[in-house]
C-alpha cells in the first residue's frame, strides 16, 4: 500500500486531477422574426392620410391662415392694386394731389394698373405680391 492515493504517481509527483470540461449548454434558438407582407390596406391608408394632409395645407394657405408664399394665398388683382395705390398716394404723389385707380388687370404675371392724377392717365405695374412697383414695361420680341 505504498501508493493508495490516485493523485500521486509512483514517482511521488503530484499530478493535477484529470480535466473534464463542463458540459456546454446548447444555445436556445432565437424566435423567428416575422416577415413583412405587403398589405393593400396599408397602402390605401397611407395615400388617404397624405391626401388629407395636403388638402389641409392648401386650404389653410388659400384662407390666408398659413403663409406659403404668393402662389397659395393670392389676393385679387383689385386688392393688390388698391394697396399699391394707397402706397403711391402716401409716398410718391406730391402733397395736394391724389391718384385714382381707373382699372386693374393681370398681364403676364404682373398687375397692370391704370391710374389718373388730375387729368393725366398712366399705367403702373405691380407684382402679384405687391412688393415691387414699376412704371414702364419692356416688351420682349417673340422669337
Amino acid at each position: 500500500m505504498e501508493n493508495e492515493n490516485p493523485i500521486i504517481n509512483p514517482a511521488n509527483e503530484i499530478m493535477p486531477p484529470a480535466f473534464t470540461p463542463a458540459p456546454v449548454p446548447t444555445p436556445t434558438p432565437l424566435p423567428e422574426k416575422p416577415k413583412y407582407t405587403f398589405n393593400k390596406n396599408h397602402l390605401f391608408l397611407g395615400v388617404a392620410v397624405l391626401a388629407v394632409v395636403i388638402t389641409g395645407i392648401l386650404l389653410l394657405g388659400k384662407a390666408g391662415l398659413l403663409d406659403l408664399g404668393s402662389d397659395f394665398s393670392m389676393k385679387s388683382s383689385q386688392a393688390v392694386a388698391e394697396e399699391a395705390l394707397k402706397y403711391i398716394n402716401e409716398n410718391v404723389i406730391v402733397k395736394g394731389k391724389t391718384a385714382v385707380l381707373v382699372s386693374a388687370t393681370e398681364e403676364s404675371g404682373v398687375i397692370k394698373m391704370s391710374i389718373k392724377v388730375d387729368e393725366n392717365a398712366d399705367d403702373i405695374y405691380v407684382t402679384r405680391d405687391g412688393k415691387i412697383i414699376f412704371l414702364q414695361e419692356v416688351k420682349v420680341p417673340a422669337k
